[in-house]
Parts: structure tokens; sequence; C-alpha cells
């Protein structure tokens, strides 16, 4: 009877634990799932009027993409991770930066190639007034500053 008793203590004190952490965890503040993202978000259908074939296309598009690009994004961070590693050493070997900046160059135009065609892709996919709300978009809210910047960068004020 006297080696049940710690065994019985023990088998009560672990449904007691156990029991706080269900509750504890049951009566958590739950962050509310964020809306769809991409083309099929609500939002996005409203916003441009999209039909649900438009959103459907649009979105099997934008997927691509994110998959098409995975590899560029990873190779750019990687190199940029390397270019910082250099930064931080005493003395700077150029011709490693060098070659490391013109790598990240040709990955960059790699990626704005990508983004470039995947966007007349999209331009084809949309209707003329959805593809002036698009490029409306693009240049007054995703890019902000970009003809202000332009004109600057190019010499126009």
């Amino acid at each position: 009877m006297r080696s049940r008793i710690p065994l019985i203590i023990l088998l009560v004190a672990s449904l007691g634990v156990n029991a706080g952490l269900l509750i504890n965890f049951l009566r958590a503040p739950r962050a509310q799932a964020a809306p769809a993202a991409g083309w099929n978000c609500p939002m996005m259908q409203d916003r441009f009027r999209l039909t649900p074939a438009q959103a459907e296309e649009l979105e099997i598009m934008r997927l691509a993409m994110v998959a098409k690009t995975a590899d560029i994004k990873q190779d750019l961070e990687m190199k940029r991770q390397a270019l910082l590693d250099l930064h931080r050493q005493d003395l700077v070997d150029t011709i490693r930066t060098d070659s490391l900046l013109m790598a990240i160059a040709l990955r960059q135009y790699d990626l704005e190639k990508a983004v470039f065609k995947h966007m007349h892709e999209v331009k084809n996919a949309l209707t003329p007034p959805q593809r002036e709300l698009f490029y409306q978009l693009l240049t007054e809210e995703m890019c902000p500053g970009f003809k202000t910047n332009c004109r600057v960068n190019c010499g126009e004020k």
C-alpha cells in the first residue's frame, strides 16, 4: 500500500498540471485568421470587379510566380548575407566584393524580368478598365513615390 501512495500522488499531480495547461490553452485569446491573400482576397475581387474565373486565373498565375521566383529570392538572400559577412571584415576583399555584387545584380535582373513578364500576363487577363486601375494602383499605392523618385533621378523637376 505504501508503494502505491507516491504513484497515486504523482498521477493526481500530473492530472492537475495537464488539466491546468489544457484550460489555459482553451482560454487563450486566438489571433484571427488572416484574410485570404492574393487575387482570391475578397477586397481584391471587389476593387477590381473580378469575375470568379478571372480571380482563379490570376491566382494561379500569382502562385506560379511565387514558385518561380522563390529560388531567385533565396539565392539573393544568401549572396547578400555573404556580402554582409565581407563587410564585417577589417580588410575588404574587393575581388570577392565585386564578384558578389555582380552576381546579385544578375539575379536581381532575373527577378525583375520575371516580375515584368508576370505583370504582362496579369495585364492580359484584365479588362481595359481593370488595367487602368492596376496601373493606377502600381504607381500611386503599391510603389509610393515612384513617379517623384523617377523624375528626381532622371533630372526632371
